[in-house]
């Protein structure tokens, strides 16, 4: 009787991880799916893109954007894409190698717990909220002070405002980026910083 109640809990046992394994294979399979899927509905809607004689080399390298007569040309919007992410880089990156050189070398621990979950916390809130906000924030300063200071008329609706709100966005990335690989630092450099220029106060 003992022996026959082992052999079920065993048939169980190996009856459930079966089960279990193939449920983990096909959601893991169903997820390895999603950018294949949306791969092909990106494909499939696209290709209106190429009706008549166009190519992708026209698309890519034209500025001529014609939905009625199915033109469409990409240049415009890849080279803006470029401007902004390049302007904002420029503001984010000496924005956050002085707090990660701060949290590091010259923050108390205190001040460290605080900021940390609010990095955290940016990471974490979806694009359009800063979307959101660059609208309601930016755009009215951009267009109410820094236009006129430099002489500009402008609505707001700039290339500035989108890279102010997309560097405040990436600025978490970029901070985490950077404290990793300041952590990685051999102590002796940082020791022989001491010597010369480099010194933490309160440390």
């Amino acid at each position: 009787m003992q022996f026959k109640t082992i052999i079920n809990k065993t048939f169980s046992r190996y009856f459930v991880d079966n089960i279990n394994k193939v449920t983990m294979f096909i959601l893991l399979l169903s997820v390895a799916c999603v950018p294949i899927i949306i791969g092909a509905g990106l494909l499939l809607k696209s290709l209106p893109l190429f009706e008549g004689e166009r190519d992708i080399f026209d698309i890519l390298f034209s500025s001529s954007w014609q939905p009625s007569e199915h033109i469409f040309g990409f240049l415009s919007f890849i080279v803006s894409s470029l401007y902004i992410t390049g302007l904002s880089i420029l503001i984010a990156a000496p924005v956050c190698l002085l707090i990660s050189l701060h949290l590091l070398f010259y923050a108390n621990d205190w001040f460290i717990s605080i900021f940390q979950p609010f990095i955290d916390i940016l990471a974490g809130l979806p694009s359009i909220i800063y979307g959101v906000w660059g609208i309601l924030v930016i755009v009215p300063i951009v267009s109410d002070f820094l236009a006129p200071l430099c002489n500009v008329s402008s609505s707001g609706f700039s290339m500035l405002s989108a890279a102010i709100v997309l560097s405040i966005m990436i600025i978490p990335f970029i901070l985490n980026i950077l404290i990793e690989i300041l952590q990685t630092v051999p102590k002796e450099l940082i020791e022989a910083g001491l010597f010369a220029w480099f010194r933490p106060v309160g440390k």
